[in-house]
């Protein structure tokens, strides 16, 4: 199986962030987005894994090849001088595809644990041509919304629908695993979708897709908030050095805490940060190279530091 990760988007609703660095590299505790989903795809029965690029495609391309050990093995990046949707890319790895037989495709702004395996079996198990990942969420609105008939069959796939704002909805989890055939139904002239556009064709079709409920951890880091609570989960669980009110701290060894700073909650501190004399942190994430001035307060928030600052 070919285990491919989503790379290529500019991450609009992470910015200022991803002005910085490509969204797959963003650090999540001691590793990045990218290294996490290659070694859980790898876990799932990926024998090689591959991504795309086209965002800060040079960061992408220069991670890969200084750390291929992070992901469990090489990650082979192809530039995308073109975005091509997520289904779309599926061609830039055509014959990858059909040489594996099959591939377990993951977004690569999603946090996620434990569920890979059992999805891919489903997939296995179904006989279809594509499987979807799906998980139950509050407000549907931000996602491919999908609605069943009476037999539990997809009835129809709705890409961010304004009626489902506030409305519990199964939606994509950005996962999902396709056989070779699934290439056909996708046009090489235009950007093409899984939910909005793959999906409705083969349905057209008469080809069934099978959905799966996922079994596992999962968040979407589309947002800095939903980003800054990712990597703080991951901090309680990682453990670290106490804060001054019981929290904990993730400090990486060249990261530096001038005399008289005070860290509140739970704080995450990458590579090459400086937090000045007598500057206050509470519940936040420093990114490699950021800088918090002598007496500054940062309550809450994600700062980032000059792009390229030790971002992978």
């Amino acid at each position: 199986m070919l285990g491919v990760v989503l790379a290529a988007g500019h991450g609009s609703r992470l910015r200022p962030l991803t002005s910085r660095w490509p969204k797959p590299l963003l650090p999540l505790g001691a590793d990045t987005l990218l290294d996490r989903l290659a070694r859980q795809a790898r876990a799932a029965g990926a024998g090689r894994v591959v991504c795309n690029a086209h965002h800060r495609a040079e960061d992408m391309v220069e991670h890969c090849r200084l750390h291929p050990g992070r992901a469990g093995g090489p990650v082979e990046v192809r530039v995308e001088p073109e975005l091509r949707g997520p289904a779309g890319t599926l061609h830039t790895f055509a014959e990858e595809i059909r040489d594996s037989g099959r591939a377990v495709v993951l977004s690569g702004d999603l946090r996620t644990g434990g569920g890979l395996p059992r999805f891919v079996a489903a997939h296995e198990a179904s006989g279809a041509l594509l499987s979807v990942a799906l998980v139950h969420v509050p407000d549907g609105s931000r996602y491919g919304v999908f609605e069943f008939d009476e037999d539990g069959a997809v009835a129809r796939v709705e890409e961010k629908p304004a009626w489902a704002a506030g409305r519990p909805s199964w939606v994509s989890a950005g996962i999902y695993c396709v056989e070779p055939e699934v290439l056909s139904f996708i046009p090489q002239d235009r950007p093409f979708d899984f939910a909005a556009d793959l999906v409705p064709a083969l349905l057209a079709a008469g080809q069934p897709v099978n959905c799966v409920a996922w079994a596992g951890a999962w968040d979407d880091l589309g947002t800095p908030s939903a980003y800054r609570a990712a990597v703080l989960h991951e901090v309680r669980a990682a453990g670290g050095e106490p804060t001054e009110d019981g929290g904990v701290c993730l400090r990486d060894p060249s990261a530096v805490v001038e005399e008289g700073a005070a860290l509140y909650g739970d704080v995450y501190l990458g590579a090459g940060v400086r937090v000045g004399a007598g500057a206050q942190v509470r519940d936040c994430v420093l990114l490699p190279g950021a800088r918090l001035a002598p007496g500054g307060l940062a309550v809450e928030t994600v700062l980032a530091g000059p792009a390229g600052a030790g971002g992978s």
